[in-house]
């Protein structure tokens, strides 16, 4: 059965309405199931779920049968007659009314969307089997190196393993994002360790990345805070434009330090810079696939460790933009 169906379903199976996440199944409905009403009763029995059909109830109500499922206690307007309005009239005076069109659109969409977010959840179980795989790959590799140093390929694909885990967790809700990955180190070669993982997608679009200005503050690096960063760096290789650089500087005094990572992006129009946060909100001119999504996850991961995101959006010559995040983190360790 759907998940995330628009309008009521009834289940023949349990002889029940299973409400939509829009609309409830109408009381008047309810009431006849209940009492085992026979018009009711032997309307449903009769349906085959199997036909894709448009069918009226004893009562005057709309029923679409689609793709196996029997969504039904739907108002639709050509269809409201004399037995509609005794029998529901408080119920929908104030319920919009869709065509019979809109009303089989609007089912069509629900059930693009549940299959889409079916084959979504079947892709991450898949990977997490994957990962799991990898890890024990990552485990025998380890062993056989005993104490040998790992080459610095080696500890990037460890990191990268160690990273999409990391997000796969989170999708699942599984990991403490409070969770410390090193008690005290410099912001500097987190960031460093993070463009060596990202190098391959700069290579990808001739991106040169500048990373400048080492600090001296040291902090608790939360798993928080290593995600948000790859977000932010991520994102500004993403959108910026092709053999252009990004600049990353480091500014400090004793109370906090702040990371700016900068890049070069095709014009922004936006009255305010930090409404990009917003989740589902992208740049007018963004291109490309995209969500509006990864700067709103980085600020919320950012704000649970007392860290602040901020956007900063500069206008360019030739319709180009200069994008600038912001991250400052307050309290080193003295």
């Amino acid at each position: 059965m759907l998940q995330n169906n628009v309008f009521p379903i009834f289940d023949k199976k349990y002889n029940k309405f299973v409400d939509g996440y829009v609309y409830n199944t109408h009381d008047f409905c309810k009431r006849c199931i209940k009492e085992k009403n026979k018009k009711c009763e032997n309307y449903y029995n009769k349906i085959n779920s199997n036909e894709n059909i448009v069918m009226k109830c004893p009562y005057g109500l709309t029923t679409i049968i689609y793709n196996g499922n029997i969504f039904s206690s739907i108002v639709v307007k050509e269809n409201i007659d004399n037995k509609t309005k005794k029998n529901f009239e408080n119920e929908i005076k104030k319920e919009i009314k869709y065509s019979e069109e809109q009303a089989i659109s609007l089912i069509k969409k629900s059930v693009e969307r549940d299959e889409q977010l079916e084959r979504y959840r079947e892709t991450v179980h898949d990977l997490r089997n994957m990962a799991s795989y990898f890890n024990s790959m990552i485990d025998d590799f380890k062993d056989e190196k005993q104490d040998k140093e790992l080459t610095s390929s080696e500890m990037s694909l460890i990191s990268l393993y160690e990273l999409i885990n990391f997000r796969l967790d989170i999708l699942y809700g599984k990991v403490d994002l409070t969770n410390i990955i090193e008690k005290k180190q410099k912001l500097h070669p987190i960031v460093a360790k993070l463009n060596y993982l990202l190098k391959y997608k700069a290579r990808q679009k001739d991106i040169n990345i500048i990373i400048s200005n080492k600090q001296d503050n040291y902090f608790e690096i939360t798993k928080s805070l290593y995600l948000a960063l790859f977000i932010l760096m991520e994102n500004s290789i993403k959108y910026a434009i092709p053999s252009t650089t990004i600049n990353i500087d480091f500014i400090e005094n004793n109370e906090s330090s702040t990371i700016s990572i900068s890049n070069v992006s095709n014009k922004i129009e936006t009255q305010n810079s930090n409404e990009l946060i917003q989740k589902g909100v992208r740049g007018s001119n963004a291109i490309g696939l995209g969500s509006g999504i990864g700067l709103a996850f980085a600020n919320e991961l950012l704000t649970n460790m007392g860290a602040m995101l901020e956007i900063e959006i500069n206008e360019l010559d030739n319709n180009q933009s200069k994008f600038t995040s912001k991250i400052t983190i307050k309290n080193p360790i003295k």
